[in-house]
């Protein structure tokens, strides 16, 4: 079984800070809270209570300070990992902020996922969500998983299982653009899903 786990913190959020307390402020200047940043993803900010609960909103949400201190709110776009080896298939992460060293014993772990089937699938995340592919059974699928939630969104059928001395299951990492994603099956199936429901554009048997 396939597990991923949100303490690869690099992939799933596109900002990581210091656990530091500071004040922040919406952007009536109305309203504070004291809290801890967590993260920033598909343009929203996550931030930690003083009593350890979660808030989520819109970056836009916040102050112009508090917002140029995340970047301006372009966080989750330079963050995003659209295909293989990132945005231009060099492995270099425009994100910042990142923590130096990791606390003792590690982040703590967020969630963890035990739908992504088998296989050997990278992932590509863009916009709070993650994609991949596993294998279920005997077919493989294209799969989308809420990164704050670790929760499986939608999944869809790619094509039959591709069996392999070296392992069963899919290998392609799936690629994003445009509100699409395009993936290929082991077998050779190449499809074109839409990114937020699932539901498959077109295919094509190579």
């Amino acid at each position: 079984m396939k597990i991923i786990a949100t303490a690869l913190l690099s992939l799933c959020l596109t900002l990581t800070a210091s656990a530091e307390i500071r004040i922040w402020k919406d952007a009536s200047g109305a309203h504070e809270i004291k809290a801890e940043l967590v993260g920033v993803a598909g343009g929203k900010v996550t931030l930690k209570r003083e009593d350890g609960t979660m808030l989520s909103m819109s970056i836009t949400k916040l102050s112009k300070e508090d917002q140029a201190l995340l970047g301006g709110g372009s966080g989750g776009a330079e963050g995003d990992w659209p295909q293989w080896r990132g945005p231009n298939r060099d492995d270099v992460s425009k994100e910042t902020g990142l923590l130096k060293k990791w606390p003792a014993g590690g982040p703590k772990r967020v969630w963890v996922s035990e739908e992504a089937g088998l296989g050997y699938s990278g992932f590509a995340v863009v916009g709070g969500k993650l994609y991949t592919m596993g294998l279920y059974d005997a077919e493989e699928k294209l799969i989308c998983i809420d990164t704050a939630t670790g929760k499986k969104l939608w999944e869809t059928p790619v094509g039959p299982i591709l069996k392999n001395g070296w392992g069963d299951g899919p290998r392609a990492t799936p690629s994003v653009a445009n509100g699409m994603v395009y993936t290929t099956g082991g077998t050779g199936e190449v499809i074109c899903a839409d990114a937020a429901t699932g539901k498959q554009v077109w295919s094509k048997s190579l």
